[in-house]
């Protein structure tokens, strides 16, 4: 009986022994480390994965800029062309009416210079020759109207006394351009087409918020709408390879030590880092309520409150 009493105490002691080598395995250093390993392993693979989708979706952001870039010069080449041929049409019509129109109005006005002429001639002639000036009025006067019933009846209307025959042709030409067919089938076709340039432009901007939106997500995607961010997946692709490379260099720190050593490493790592983010937050902090003063007094009150202190 002596003898199993002592053997039950061994047992006993050798269970308590194992317990408490578990207990240092599972809260002490080397549980530490293995659970830090683990999950930078999962880092590694995760980071693995985000480098091969960005890496694949790169392409695909590339090949659709290369299409929509294609797409869009087309157009605008379509544009440009229909512009110039829009252009031209109108210059070519405007030039031919704005010759004839002022060769018309230059007759009228020479017209009227000879009624005002034969009207100052007959103010100062003699006794025997007004019978002849007076003829010489109505003939003029004749003329003027022959030749403005004329220029009324072909341009709908007749330069004025107090306006340059220049001015008056110019705009009958831009006039009968504005209503004449072929500039307002060219005119028509430039406006389709930029109609199109746009329309093209809405739907590549559709294409690339769906793309954007399937290797990002939505929410990710509607914050860069509102920063203006341009998707970048080269640079997400590189990022997310450097943070596998950051997390493979930690595991090498770790298996390079005795177990306690790299917990202690580690533990003093986490230290660092937790009071790196505590002094950036307070940074941010500060500079949020920097901002927040100068919405709120601005320079100038700032100015009148120093003033007032002194």
């Amino acid at each position: 009986m002596e003898r199993d009493r002592t053997d039950r105490g061994l047992t006993d002691a050798t269970e308590r022994a194992a317990e408490t080598v578990r207990g240092l395995v599972e809260d002490g250093p080397v549980r530490l480390v293995q659970t830090e390993r683990a999950r930078l392993t999962q880092v590694i693979e995760r980071a693995e994965q985000h480098a091969a989708l960005f890496e694949d979706a790169a392409a695909r952001f590339a090949a659709q800029i290369q299409a929509q870039h294609v797409e869009a010069e087309e157009h605008a080449a379509r544009v440009t062309h229909a512009k110039e041929t829009a252009e031209h049409t109108r210059h070519t019509v405007t030039t031919e009416v704005e010759t004839r129109a002022r060769t018309d109005g230059q007759e009228l006005v020479e017209a009227r210079a000879r009624l005002h002429a034969a009207r100052d001639e007959a103010r100062a002639a003699r006794f025997g020759h007004r019978r002849a000036a007076a003829r010489n009025i109505d003939t003029a006067a004749e003329s003027v109207e022959t030749i403005e019933q004329h220029v009324t009846q072909t341009w709908g209307t007749a330069p004025s006394l107090l306006r340059p025959v220049t001015e008056w042709a110019k705009t009958i030409a831009t006039e009968h351009a504005d209503a004449h067919p072929e500039v307002r089938a060219t005119e028509q076709a430039l406006s389709e087409a930029e109609a199109a340039k746009q329309q093209i432009a809405q739907r590549q901007a559709i294409v690339r918020d769906r793309l954007t939106i399937e290797v990002y997500g939505a929410e990710q995607a509607r914050q860069m709408r509102g920063t203006f961010r341009v998707p970048n997946p080269s640079a997400d692709a590189e990022r997310a390879r450097k943070r596998a490379a950051e997390a493979r260099r930690v595991i090498a720190e770790l298996d390079a030590r005795p177990v306690a050593e790299a917990a202690e490493w580690l533990t003093q790592r986490r230290e660092q880092q937790r009071a790196e983010r505590e002094a950036l937050q307070a940074r941010q902090e500060a500079l949020t309520r920097r901002n927040v003063g100068l919405t709120r007094t601005g320079p100038d009150q700032r100015r009148e409150g120093s003033g007032r202190s002194l």
